[in-house]
């Protein structure tokens, strides 16, 4: 076991368990050297009772989410699954969608499955604070640009285009990433 138990003489002197931990768990309570780079210390923050700012950053993450049901919108008008028979197995219908409906309904499922990725930047980029707000603001933007046109040539079936963009929004999302160190 990771812990060493004192000898049984000392438990039964002072009636308590005591733990001995091995040398290798010993922790060192002197400063650490500061480190380089990106993973910096940051100092306990003293809890303030200014309200935090709504930024065009964090509606963005918003707006990405609505991007999402506006490729679903597209795919069913375009497949012209509309009606409300159609909206009783949704997924049904999504599986036997060909052609543009076919690609916005895989647009739609890309932009599910990037939101938690950008959404984590964005919000990293602001909780350390590092980053200035134009910056974070600028890129936030340029991503949704960029989605709009990843949407865009999905459903034109564009392939290599799309491909390029979407590396272009995961540019964007590191910078946020690379802005907040």
């Amino acid at each position: 076991s990771a812990f060493l138990l004192n000898r049984s003489s000392d438990l039964l002197k002072t009636r308590k368990m005591r733990f001995r931990l091995p040398a290798a768990f010993h922790i060192n309570f002197q400063a650490a050297p500061k480190p380089k780079g990106c993973l910096k210390t940051i100092p306990p923050q003293q809890p303030n009772n200014q309200e935090t700012p709504m930024t065009f950053a964090y509606f963005s993450i918003l707006i990405f989410a609505l991007f999402n049901s506006l490729c679903s919108l597209l795919a069913k008008k375009s497949a012209r699954l509309l009606d409300a028979e159609a909206n009783r197995e949704p997924r049904r219908h999504r599986a036997q969608a060909s052609g543009k409906a076919a690609r916005l309904f895989a647009a739609e499922q890309n932009g599910y499955e990037m939101l938690p990725l950008y959404a984590a930047a964005v919000i990293i980029a602001h909780a350390t604070g590092e980053a200035a707000q134009s910056t974070v603001n600028t890129l936030s933007a340029a991503f949704l640009l960029l989605r709009a046109a990843y949407i865009w040539a999905y459903a034109q079936d564009k392939a290599a285009l799309r491909s390029n963009i979407w590396y272009g929004c995961l540019m964007c999302i590191v910078a946020l990433f690379i802005a907040a160190c």
